[in-house]
C-alpha cells in the first residue's frame, strides 16, 4: 500500500501544475529579457520552465546568455547589468556567484537568475554552469510527457519534508537530480521505493561512475560521468528522505473523513508540536550577501557548534539555519540545558605499570575499576549558555561583526514544524497512523 490513492494522486499534481496564466506570464517576462540581452550574446532559457517541471507558484525563470569560450565573464556580466538598469528601472538587481558571476532581477511577481555561460560543444568542455544546457536537452530528450506530473510529486513531496534544494542551507536534491530519479525508475513511486532502499551504491542511467565517489549519495550525471548530481545531498537529510520515503510507502489513506488524510500531509505537512528538548539558537543581524554566502556561513557554524558541544559531553540532536525576522538563525535541538561538572577519565589497564604511575602524575582522584585505572576530571563548562560562549571565545563566526543573542527555548515555526513531521513519520513506520 501506498499513501495516497490514484483519484489523490491526480488531484494533487492538478494543483501542482502551473496555470496557463502562471506560464504566460513567465513567457511574457522571458521574451522581454531575450529581445533585452540578444544584442550581448545567445539568450536561452534554462531551468525547470525550460523542462516543463515548473510547480505551481514558483514564479522563477533561468536565462543563460552564452558567450564565445575564452571571454571574461566579469566584462560580459557588466554589460549584461547595464543592459538590465536600463530596461527595468525600478526593479532590483542583485549580484551572486557560483562558479561563474550571475546577476538576479527581483521584480513584483518574478525573480530571474541572468546568468553568463560559455557556448561549449561538449559536457566534458564545461563547468557544471556551462553544462546545465546539456542537462536541459536531455531532460527534454528523455523524460515523457505523462511522466512529468511524477517529478512534479517528487519535487513537493521533497520540499514539504526540508529535503528539496541542492543549495547549500538545504543540501538536498536538485529538480534535475528529482528529474533523472522519474527518468531512471519510470513513476513517482518507484523512485521513493529506490530512495527508500538505497544503500550508498552508485545509481547511473547512461554508463557505470568513471570515478568513486565518497558522498552519502551518489547519481552519475547521464551528460558527463565523472560527476555526481547527488554530491550536495547531506547525511542527514538523506536519512530523513529515506525515512520519509518508507513511511509514505507503508502508510494507508485514513479511512475518517473528518481527519486530513494521511496522503495530504506527505505533500503539504502544516502541523506544530511543541518541542520538549531545549533549543538553543544564536541569532545574528542579517549579512547583506546572497543566500548561498549566508547559509554557507551559518552551516558551518552550526557544523563547528555541534562538535564542540558533543565533545563536551552535551547530546545535539538536530541542527537547522534559516533567515527569520530579518535575523540570520542557527538553531541546535539540545538534550540537556547541563551536564555534571565532572567527567570521568579512562586510563591505562593496572597492569602497565608505569603507564599508570604517569596517569596518576597528572591526574588527581583516581580510582581501579575492572582492571584499569580512571580519574575525574572537571569539565571546561558544564552550562549550555557558558559553553556556547567559550566557543565563541574561540571560533568567531566568518563575516558577523556583532556577537549572536544566544536563546535557550524559543521555538521557531521551522523547528515546531520539522519536529511535527518526524513525529508523524516515525508514527507510520512504528505503526500508530495505519
Amino acid at each position: 500500500m501506498v499513501a495516497c490513492s490514484e483519484e489523490e494522486r491526480k488531484n494533487i499534481i492538478a494543483k501542482l501544475s502551473p496555470t496557463k496564466e502562471e506560464l504566460a506570464e513567465l513567457n511574457t517576462t522571458y521574451n522581454r529579457l531575450v529581445d533585452v540581452l540578444s544584442p550581448l550574446g545567445k539568450v536561452e532559457l534554462m531551468g525547470s520552465l525550460a523542462k516543463h517541471t515548473i510547480v505551481h507558484g514558483k514564479k522563477e525563470l533561468d536565462v543563460f546568455v552564452f558567450f564565445e569560450k575564452g571571454r571574461d565573464l566579469h566584462s560580459s556580466l557588466a554589460s549584461i547589468h547595464e543592459a538590465l538598469k536600463r530596461a527595468f528601472p525600478n526593479y532590483k538587481i542583485e549580484s551572486a556567484y557560483a562558479q561563474h558571476p550571475y546577476l538576479r532581477l527581483k521584480g513584483e511577481c518574478f525573480k530571474a537568475d541572468i546568468v553568463p555561460a560559455y557556448d561549449v560543444e561538449l559536457p566534458m568542455q564545461a563547468t557544471a554552469v556551462d553544462r546545465t544546457r546539456f542537462h536541459v536537452s536531455y531532460i527534454n530528450k528523455h523524460l515523457p510527457e505523462d511522466k512529468r506530473g511524477d517529478v512534479l510529486l517528487l519535487k513537493q513531496f521533497l520540499s514539504n519534508i526540508g529535503s528539496y534544494g541542492a543549495e547549500i542551507r538545504i543540501g538536498g536534491f536538485s529538480g534535475y537530480l528529482c528529474e533523472l530519479l522519474i527518468i531512471k525508475f519510470g513513476s513517482f513511486e518507484k523512485a521513493l521505493k529506490a530512495l527508500a532502499d538505497y544503500r550508498g551504491e552508485a545509481l547511473y542511467i547512461e554508463e557505470e561512475p568513471s570515478k568513486e565517489f565518497d558522498e552519502p549519495f551518489v547519481f552519475i550525471d547521464p551528460v558527463d560521468r565523472g560527476r555526481n548530481v547527488g554530491s550536495p545531498i547531506r547525511e542527514g537529510t538523506l536519512k530523513l528522505t529515506k525515512r520519509a520515503c518508507s513511511a509514505y510507502l507503508k502508510a494507508r489513506e485514513k479511512k475518517d473523513s473528518s481527519a486530513e488524510s494521511v496522503c495530504n500531509k506527505f505533500f503539504f505537512f502544516d502541523g506544530k508540536k511543541e518541542v520538549e528538548n531545549k533549543l538553543l539558537s544564536l541569532s545574528f543581524s542579517p549579512l547583506d550577501v546572497v543566500d548561498d554566502i549566508r547559509f554557507g556561513v551559518l552551516w558551518r557554524l552550526a557544523t563547528k557548534l555541534s562538535y564542540f558541544l558533543e565533545g563536551l559531553g552535551f547530546d545535539v540532536l538536530s541542527s537547522y539555519v534559516f533567515n527569520e525576522e530579518s535575523r540570520d538563525v542557527v538553531t541546535l535541538e539540545v538534550l540537556q540545558e547541563s551536564i555534571e561538572e565532572t567527567y570521568e577519565h579512562r586510563g591505562p589497564p593496572t597492569s602497565n605499570e608505569s603507564a599508570v604511575a604517569s596517569f596518576k602524575k597528572e591526574n588527581e582522584n583516581t580510582y581501579v575499576r575492572e582492571g584499569r585505572i580512571y580519574a575525574k576530571r572537571k569539565r571546561k563548562c558544564s552550562q549550555l549558555i557558558p559553553c556556547v560562549k567559550l566557543f565563541l571565545s574561540r571560533y568567531k563566526p566568518k563575516l558577523y561583526e556583532e556577537s549572536p543573542t544566544i536563546e535557550i527555548g524559543k521555538a521557531f515555526t521551522y523547528v515546531e514544524r520539522q519536529a511535527a513531521l518526524k513525529e508523524f513519520i516515525n508514527s507510520i513506520l512504528e505503526g500508530d497512523a495505519l
